[in-house]
């Protein structure tokens, strides 16, 4: 007699706030595993979280609130996992999840893209390449509002020297730059191959042209740039923010920006 047996069905990974490539590249990378995956476009919510109901596994972007309404509705459905694709978590109810659903996160975006990416922001602010290439498009090669300033022998501060900040601090030190750091929890050591300055906050933030923010958003670092820290900046300071939004009071940022103190590329 031969006994016939169910086929083990495969874990069902419900994707939310997907793109065409985030598509593509889960595609393929499910080749090697063979799992069941669900795409949907819009972001998780207490009322379309049944959406994933019959899902073993919940993958949300950075903009998906896992609030106590989804943790409990995702609970009930038997998922087992939320997993983000993304390195920061404060968008999750930590505290309302434990016990109930398991949450990983990514342990770090690839630090030299970053890095790289947040100077792409700066020279683009220095140099006003925004604004010339829309002005070359319309056949105008005038310079007139174009000038930048030489980044040699400037002073750049970087917020924040975790694994993006010191391939930052790397970048501009090859710009020959002199580059202050701020951080609780100093890499001396760092500091000294690389030559850059350990210095208090204030310090970096009167003394600095350049100010980036690679710091993850915390209790301590929220509006880390509020009207109090822009005081203190050289007018014309450049700030870009390559880290979470909330690292900056936005309108305070916008007071400063009207007054002429400086401006500001990034931030999500």
């Amino acid at each position: 007699m031969t006994i016939m047996t169910e086929e083990k069905k495969q874990p069902l990974i419900a994707f939310f706030d997907t793109k065409p490539y985030d598509r593509e590249v889960f595609n393929q990378l499910n080749e090697q595993h063979g799992y069941r995956i669900k795409y949907f476009q819009y972001h998780i919510t207490p009322d379309n979280c049944i959406l994933a109901k019959d899902a073993d596994v919940v993958v949300v972007f950075v903009n998906d609130i896992i609030s106590a309404s989804v943790i409990d509705q995702l609970s009930e459905f038997g998922v087992k996992l939320v997993a983000l694709r993304c390195s920061g978590f404060n968008n999750v109810d930590l505290k309302h999840a434990k016990g109930k659903l398991r949450i990983v996160r990514v342990p770090a975006y690839s630090p030299n893209a970053i890095a790289e990416h947040t100077v792409a922001l700066m020279m683009t602010l220095n140099r006003k390449i925004h604004r010339a290439y829309f002005r070359t498009r319309d056949a105008n090669f005038t310079l007139n509002g174009l000038m930048g300033f030489t980044m040699q022998g400037k002073t750049a501060g970087v917020i924040g020297t975790g694994k993006i900040g010191k391939a930052l601090v790397k970048i501009l030190k090859g710009f020959d730059m002199e580059v202050l750091a701020y951080d609780p929890y100093p890499d001396d050591k760092f500091a000294k191959s690389v030559g850059c300055k350990y210095v208090d906050l204030d310090s970096l933030l009167q003394q600095s042209d350049v100010i980036s923010l690679n710091c993850p958003l915390t209790r301590e670092t929220k509006w880390l740039i509020d009207k109090d820290a822009i005081a203190m900046m050289k007018q014309g300071v450049m700030i870009v923010n390559t880290g979470r939004g909330k690292l900056i009071r936005t309108s305070d940022l916008i007071d400063g920006l009207k007054s002429g103190k400086g401006c500001l590329r990034g931030g999500k």
